[in-house]
């Protein structure tokens, strides 16, 4: 049984507001509180506004996801669950941010590519996900993008985790036709 309190739920929708594009963690949060709320019976829809630029332009929103069955909602949150069991037990290849690129970027060439970036960073300072000594303590030193064996479970488990988040399902992501990426990066290996 869990128990929480969902902020800004309003009459018309559960608000979720975004400055800049979506990223891993925030559509971690975003989805958990979409999903909590179906799995308590609260029938309002998740309306998110955050910036979206695509062949129309630029969008902010709102981008409206209607609420689950609150049975599909508490069988999605199991599946969740179970995963965090098994990580528990064994480092996962995820990261938010790096399998978020993966699961967010139409054409799965480009969202290997834009997760690649994310994880090792571009060349000079930024950000680089690899980089960080937790995720190198938590993945044993395991760059998911080192070879296609790692890349496919990578993008597994980022379209189950996000497809569960945004969809109420896992969403399967194929690699396999895709070439591995030439390693031009001077990140973190």
């Amino acid at each position: 049984r869990g128990h929480g309190r969902i902020e800004d739920v309003y009459p018309h929708g559960i608000a979720r507001v975004r400055l800049g594009a979506m990223n891993g963690p925030a559509a971690v949060r975003h989805g958990l509180d979409w999903l909590l709320a179906s799995a308590a019976g609260l029938a309002l829809p998740l309306v998110e506004f955050h910036e979206v630029r695509d062949r129309d332009g630029l969008r902010h929103g709102p981008f409206e996801r209607a609420p689950l069955p609150a049975a599909q909602a508490r069988a999605a949150l199991a599946r969740l669950l179970s995963l965090r069991v098994q990580g528990l037990a064994e480092p996962l290849l995820f990261a938010p941010y790096s399998s978020w690129e993966i699961y967010a970027n139409p054409g799965y060439d480009k969202g290997v590519a834009q997760a690649r970036k994310r994880w090792h960073g571009t060349s000079g300072p930024g950000f680089a996900e690899g980089a960080d000594p937790a995720w190198r303590l938590l993945l044993r030193g395991r760059d998911p993008f080192a070879d296609h064996e790692a890349m496919r479970e990578f993008a597994r488990l980022a379209g189950i985790v996000f497809g569960i988040l945004h969809t109420g399902a896992p969403v399967h992501i194929d690699i396999d036709a895709l070439p591995l990426p030439d390693d031009d990066s001077e990140g973190v290996a």
